[in-house]
């Protein structure tokens, strides 16, 4: 056999500088669709829904750069190589990490409807009817986690 392989017996990938990968990574396939999926804005739109970790303080709640998006989506760097950080952005804002919220009608990251979910009445006296109306909505959700056992309860005869 000539070709180098690692544990599982399987061709190690090579990648070369605008060559798609024989498999892309699932992350990449999302990021692509996702692309193609925001019309006009494209990978503008994209890159302003993927978030930075808040690894440090300069970078805390940034974009990823159109340009850092644009040149995964068109081959222009390595994916084999890409940060575990920016991945997991991916994956979070169109992959699994994403649930459909029956009050604001759109799509949430599960990050952002557990932050809601957690919020208590004490943080939402007074702050106004918008705020009011999502707590409401979040205290009877089915995707709130403290309501997963009644739910889980309900599926069961």
């Amino acid at each position: 056999m000539n070709c180098p392989t690692d544990t599982h017996t399987t061709p190690v990938q090579t990648w070369q500088k605008g060559q798609r990968l024989a498999i892309e990574p699932r992350w990449l396939t999302i990021l692509r669709q996702a692309e193609q999926d925001a019309g006009r804005s494209g990978c503008t739109g994209v890159a302003k829904r993927l978030i930075k970790p808040a690894h440090s303080p300069s970078c805390d709640g940034k974009p990823y750069s159109r340009m850092y998006v644009s040149q995964y989506i068109n081959n222009l760097a390595n994916p084999l190589q890409a940060s575990a950080p920016f991945i997991e952005s991916v994956l979070s804002a169109y992959g699994d990490g994403r649930i459909d919220c029956p009050h604001q009608k759109t799509d949430i990251s599960k990050t952002q409807c557990h932050t809601l979910a957690a919020i208590t009445w004490g943080q939402v006296a007074n702050t106004g009817y918008e705020r009011l109306d999502q707590w409401r909505a979040c205290q009877d959700c089915l995707q709130n986690p403290a309501n997963q056992q009644t739910k889980q309860t309900k599926a069961t005869p």
